[in-house]
Protein backbone atom coordinates (compact mmCIF):
# COMPACT_ATOMS: atom_id res chain seq x y z
CA UNK A 1 0.00 0.00 0.00
CA UNK A 2 1.28 3.43 -0.89
CA UNK A 3 0.13 6.32 1.31
CA UNK A 4 0.66 9.80 -0.07
CA UNK A 5 -0.78 13.28 -0.30
CA UNK A 6 1.19 14.03 -3.45
CA UNK A 7 -1.01 15.09 -6.37
CA UNK A 8 1.22 13.18 -8.82
CA UNK A 9 0.19 9.87 -7.28
CA UNK A 10 -3.46 10.68 -6.73
CA UNK A 11 -6.35 8.26 -7.04
CA UNK A 12 -5.84 7.93 -10.81
CA UNK A 13 -2.31 6.46 -10.55
CA UNK A 14 -2.11 2.79 -11.51
CA UNK A 15 1.55 2.22 -10.65
CA UNK A 16 4.65 3.81 -9.21
CA UNK A 17 7.93 3.57 -11.09
CA UNK A 18 11.16 3.01 -9.19
CA UNK A 19 14.55 3.23 -10.87
CA UNK A 20 16.96 0.56 -9.65
CA UNK A 21 20.72 1.04 -9.36
CA UNK A 22 21.33 -0.87 -12.59
CA UNK A 23 19.06 1.57 -14.47
CA UNK A 24 16.11 -0.76 -14.90
CA UNK A 25 12.64 0.42 -13.97
CA UNK A 26 10.50 -1.49 -11.50
CA UNK A 27 6.74 -0.88 -11.34
CA UNK A 28 4.70 -1.19 -8.16
CA UNK A 29 0.97 -1.54 -8.69
CA UNK A 30 -1.19 0.86 -6.68
CA UNK A 31 -4.32 -0.51 -5.00
CA UNK A 32 -7.22 1.45 -3.60
CA UNK A 33 -7.31 -0.41 -0.27
CA UNK A 34 -5.66 -3.20 1.65
CA UNK A 35 -7.29 -5.72 3.99
CA UNK A 36 -5.25 -6.60 7.08
CA UNK A 37 -6.51 -8.16 10.34
CA UNK A 38 -10.11 -7.59 9.19
CA UNK A 39 -9.55 -3.83 8.77
CA UNK A 40 -9.70 -2.12 5.39
CA UNK A 41 -7.04 0.58 5.01
CA UNK A 42 -7.51 3.00 2.12
CA UNK A 43 -4.79 5.19 0.64
CA UNK A 44 -5.80 8.30 2.58
CA UNK A 45 -6.55 6.45 5.85
CA UNK A 46 -10.14 7.70 5.94
CA UNK A 47 -11.62 4.30 6.94
CA UNK A 48 -14.92 5.11 5.20
CA UNK A 49 -15.10 1.68 3.54
CA UNK A 50 -14.35 -0.07 6.83
CA UNK A 51 -17.00 1.87 8.77
CA UNK A 52 -19.55 1.08 6.06
CA UNK A 53 -18.63 -2.60 6.28
CA UNK A 54 -18.93 -2.83 10.06
CA UNK A 55 -22.15 -0.83 10.15
CA UNK A 56 -23.67 -3.30 7.68
CA UNK A 57 -22.40 -6.20 9.79
CA UNK A 58 -23.90 -4.64 12.94
CA UNK A 59 -27.23 -4.06 11.16
CA UNK A 60 -27.40 -7.74 10.24
CA UNK A 61 -26.74 -8.72 13.85
CA UNK A 62 -29.37 -6.23 15.02
CA UNK A 63 -31.96 -7.65 12.63
CA UNK A 64 -31.31 -11.11 14.10
CA UNK A 65 -31.88 -9.72 17.60
CA UNK A 66 -35.08 -8.03 16.42
CA UNK A 67 -36.31 -11.37 15.11
CA UNK A 68 -35.70 -12.89 18.55
CA UNK A 69 -37.65 -10.10 20.25
CA UNK A 70 -40.92 -10.72 18.45
CA UNK A 71 -44.19 -11.54 20.19
CA UNK A 72 -43.61 -15.30 20.20
CA UNK A 73 -40.23 -15.25 21.94
CA UNK A 74 -40.94 -12.17 24.08
CA UNK A 75 -37.43 -11.55 25.41
CA UNK A 76 -36.99 -9.23 28.37
CA UNK A 77 -35.22 -5.90 27.88
CA UNK A 78 -32.35 -7.13 30.03
CA UNK A 79 -31.88 -10.09 27.67
CA UNK A 80 -32.03 -7.79 24.63
CA UNK A 81 -29.42 -5.51 26.18
CA UNK A 82 -27.20 -8.51 26.92
CA UNK A 83 -27.50 -9.65 23.30
CA UNK A 84 -26.61 -6.12 22.17
CA UNK A 85 -23.49 -6.08 24.34
CA UNK A 86 -22.42 -9.56 23.25
CA UNK A 87 -23.27 -9.44 19.54
CA UNK A 88 -23.18 -5.84 18.32
CA UNK A 89 -20.71 -3.90 20.49
CA UNK A 90 -17.74 -6.16 19.66
CA UNK A 91 -18.40 -5.59 15.95
CA UNK A 92 -18.46 -1.83 16.39
CA UNK A 93 -15.53 -1.38 18.77
CA UNK A 94 -13.15 -3.95 17.22
CA UNK A 95 -9.77 -2.17 17.05
CA UNK A 96 -11.52 1.20 17.26
CA UNK A 97 -8.29 2.77 18.53
CA UNK A 98 -6.93 2.28 15.01
CA UNK A 99 -9.77 3.63 12.87
CA UNK A 100 -11.72 6.03 15.12
CA UNK A 101 -11.04 9.60 13.97
CA UNK A 102 -14.01 11.35 15.65
CA UNK A 103 -15.70 11.90 12.30
CA UNK A 104 -19.35 12.77 12.62
CA UNK A 105 -20.16 10.74 9.50
CA UNK A 106 -18.66 7.62 11.12
CA UNK A 107 -20.63 8.20 14.31
CA UNK A 108 -23.85 8.57 12.33
CA UNK A 109 -23.20 5.40 10.36
CA UNK A 110 -22.59 3.42 13.53
CA UNK A 111 -25.47 4.84 15.52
Amino acid sequence: MHYTQCKKYGNSATHIELIKQDGSISKILVTSSIHWLDIHFDRKLLFNHYVKKISTKAEVALSCIVMLSNIVWDLLYLNLYTLYRICILPIIIYVSVVWWTKKEAHAKALS
